[in-house]
């Protein structure tokens, strides 16, 4: 008996520490709540902090996309020929063709060409009153611009020219590493000057029976120099200079004009009915003149023709 109240004592106090722990999440979340309650201005800033992140994630503006992934490599010796190509529309052609202009200068660069023109959709005209109408073209102007800037302001300007656009049709960017290239054209151009200078002593030391092909040998030697020369300043200035290429539309225009009503004077100043009747008379006797005098052209044909027509004619009538 004694050893069954014992059991009944351990199993009610188990049951009361279970109880007591389930209570315990729940106090705590309540006491989370209530702290939490008690500190609307650290719980209102958290609020903030998010919404001020979500809307920087979500905003990007479109000098970002234009320009992103143009900033100078930062790193190892690199260098890159970075070239860019742009398609967007502009509310004005023709000032943001001055604007782009502009900043490329600003920016230590140059304009390599600029081709601006407008070309006409369609045209119509509609008249006013017998002596005017109103002409209605309908155009659309693009520009076609080729800039050079130094390459470590090519972010600069392509986030100044970004302020021009309307719409972004095309978006190109493109760094193409030429580290090795010029390591290459360096050695060829050693390779050349070496050569040269080797040439320039054998000079002495040469018979002067073989002297002229001594000569020739030399200036090839010389000629891929001067091309190695080249090649390099050449890729040397592609990587100083990168190169944006800019097509820009306008949406279409519409401009109206005042025209003379061609089709009401042509009507008002033709000729009355006895004027064209005396005309076409004239003509029809100078068409018959002109046939007559076709036909005298071929008389002798003429007069042979009806010769033979005559004979055949008579025989005819003889058989009959």
């Amino acid at each position: 008996m004694n050893r069954s109240k014992s059991y009944l004592t351990v199993f009610i106090l188990s049951f009361i520490l279970f109880v007591a722990c389930a209570e315990n999440p729940e106090h705590a979340m309540r006491a989370e709540n209530t702290e939490e309650q008690n500190t609307p201005g650290v719980y209102a800033a958290s609020e903030a902090m998010e919404s001020e992140e979500a809307s920087q994630t979500q905003e990007v503006s479109i000098s970002d996309v234009v320009s992103s992934s143009t900033q100078p490599f930062v790193g190892a010796d690199k260098k890159f020929i970075r070239k860019a190509d742009l398609r967007f529309e502009v509310d004005d052609v023709y000032r943001s063709t001055a604007q782009i202009e502009q900043i490329a200068i600003r920016q230590g660069g140059f304009v390599t060409s600029g081709d601006l023109q407008s070309q006409v959709i369609r045209t119509e005209t509609y008249p006013t009153d017998q002596e005017s109408a109103i002409e209605v073209t309908e155009y659309e102007t693009n520009c076609y611009v080729t800039l050079r800037v130094p390459a470590e302001n090519l972010h600069q300007t392509l986030t100044q020219v970004a302020g021009e656009v309307k719409f972004l049709h095309k978006r190109t960017l493109e760094a193409d590493d030429v580290t090795l290239k010029l390591v290459e054209q360096e050695m060829a151009q050693k390779r050349a000057q070496n050569g040269q200078k080797r040439l320039t002593g054998d000079r002495k030391r040469i018979k002067s029976k073989n002297l002229a092909e001594l000569e020739n040998l030399a200036y090839h030697r010389e000629t891929d120099r001067d091309l190695a020369i080249l090649r390099h300043f050449s890729l040397e200035d592609e990587v100083a200079y990168s190169t944006i290429t800019i097509a820009m539309v306008q949406d279409h225009q519409i401009t109206q004009k005042v025209v003379p009503n061609l089709n009401a004077i042509r009507e008002n100043n033709a000729p009355g009915f006895g004027q064209r009747l005396g005309k076409n008379l004239a003509f029809g006797f100078e068409l018959i003149q002109e046939i007559v005098l076709a036909l005298m052209n071929v008389w002798p044909f003429l007069l042979v023709l009806s010769i033979v027509a005559g004979i055949v004619i008579r025989k005819t009538k003889a058989k009959k």
